[in-house]
């Protein structure tokens, strides 16, 4: 299935490091790449855009489709993972509390948090959207955030923290992922529509090496 994280928003562009601050739009720059995507998800075949409830990835899928005649969808099963009690606090100090590599997502530590999200719980509801349109007679793009591909990249792989930390997830790439077979997602050349596995930096393993 067809799998994209959001283009820049204007906290991208503003190196804002807090969680979950507000709902930003797309910056300027994030446009320009959403638009960038019209022919690649037209070459592609897609017929139905599933994406996230904040303005960030529906903008990315409405702007990607634009003038396309393709059916978009919204899912709050794509949204971004709820931080709980940590919201608004910088990434720094919440992900660099050691933390065993079990059900807790990055420096989360549920014992004082009860209401962040476990990797597992943000992936379930990521492959709960999968399953329901893989029966469909569609070709869906799904639009969500790079957190949320991380944790069902991680969870479907068997990561830890220590190494889902180190994949990352690039803005506005359509990648093709089957999470039955637990592979990295692929890259679609966004003028070519080849496809390229994710480059080596963004592998956990290799990156560490």
């Amino acid at each position: 299935m067809y799998i994209v994280r959001h283009s820049p928003s204007l906290r991208t562009e503003s190196r804002e490091r807090r969680l979950d601050i507000g709902d930003p739009d797309l910056s300027e720059r994030g446009e320009i790449q959403a638009e960038s995507l019209q022919d690649l998800v037209e070459n592609l075949g897609i017929t139905a855009v599933v994406t996230a409830r904040n303005k960030r990835c529906f903008r990315t899928g409405a702007i990607a489709t634009y003038g396309l005649g393709i059916s978009l969808h919204v899912s709050a099963d794509l949204n971004e993972l709820d931080w709980g009690t940590d919201a608004g606090r910088l990434q720094s100090d919440v992900f660099k509390g050691p933390v065993d590599d079990g059900g807790v997502y990055r420096g989360l530590d549920l014992r004082t948090n009860p209401r962040a999200e476990t990797c597992l719980e943000v992936a379930s509801r990521l492959l709960a959207v999968m399953e329901a349109w893989q029966g469909a007679d569609e070709k869906p793009l799904l639009v969500t955030s790079g957190q949320v591909i991380k944790s069902t990249v991680a969870v479907t792989n068997g990561w830890p923290r220590s190494q889902m930390l180190k994949y990352h997830v690039p803005h506005g790439q359509i990648m093709w992922y089957e999470p039955a077979s637990g592979s990295l997602p692929d890259y679609i050349h966004p003028q070519t529509a080849e496809t390229h596995f994710m480059p080596a930096a963004g592998r956990p393993e290799e990156a560490a090496a």
